[in-house]
């Protein structure tokens, strides 16, 4: 027959434990929940540019970089709110990947807003471009 100071500690501990447990499934579960609205935040602000360089008509009098510059503050806001959800372990190349979309120097902070790149190209090179470079950031969004 076991003590009863026994079985007390032996109840005392399994509760203890299978809180435990389920306190990191539950935060588990919010991070990936939290990464998963993140993601998609993320993908929606670019939804809108895709889809204009995609399907604009050429003639449009709004070039890449002009259509760009107007939307900068949506996507700056949607890249550093993304950014924390991004692995560390790949957090560097995440940050390549929007130096190259500001098309910025390694030393410019986020807040540039050039684009300077498209500028110079025609207007059906600068659309690729810029497609290639929002592709390169989304690759990011695994949801």
């Amino acid at each position: 027959m076991t003590d009863p100071i026994t079985n007390i500690l032996y109840a005392i501990g399994g509760a203890i434990f299978g809180g435990y447990i389920t306190y990191r499934f539950r935060i588990g579960w919010y991070k990936r929940t939290k990464y998963i609205d993140a993601c998609i935040k993320f993908k929606t602000v670019f939804a809108n540019i895709i889809d204009w360089l995609k399907n604009d008509a050429f003639t449009d009098s709004v070039h890449t970089s002009g259509k760009l510059k107007e939307l900068h503050e949506r996507h700056k806001e949607a890249i550093n709110n993304f950014r924390i959800f991004v692995p560390h372990k790949i957090k560097g190349k995440f940050d390549i990947a929007c130096t190259r979309f500001y098309n910025k120097k390694e030393d410019d902070t986020h807040n540039y807003t050039g684009y300077s790149g498209f500028d110079k190209s025609p207007e059906k090179e600068s659309r690729k471009e810029a497609l290639n470079r929002i592709d390169e950031l989304l690759k990011f969004a695994k949801c």
